[in-house]
């Protein structure tokens, strides 16, 4: 069984372009073990709350570079 972040509220992106916000209604688990979220399986949407995260330690990473890429000079 998968663990996942997710609680019944939340928000996550769903959709061909993963641009559709839709609020968990229900979690459930395959005979797998995977997650399904809202009768979907969680392998075809993004979880907002750590796109966010990923998006801030991104832009961290680039001023970093940028920091370094003008103290060589």
């Amino acid at each position: 069984m998968i663990k996942v972040p997710i609680e019944i509220g939340d928000i996550v992106r769903v959709g061909r372009f993963k641009n559709k916000r839709v609020k968990v209604k229900s979690i459930e688990y395959d005979e797998y073990g995977l997650p399904i979220i809202n009768g979907r399986p969680l392998l075809t949407m993004r979880i907002e709350k750590l796109a966010d995260t990923k998006k801030k330690e991104a832009e961290a990473e680039k001023e970093a570079y940028e920091k370094a890429k003008s103290t060589k000079r």
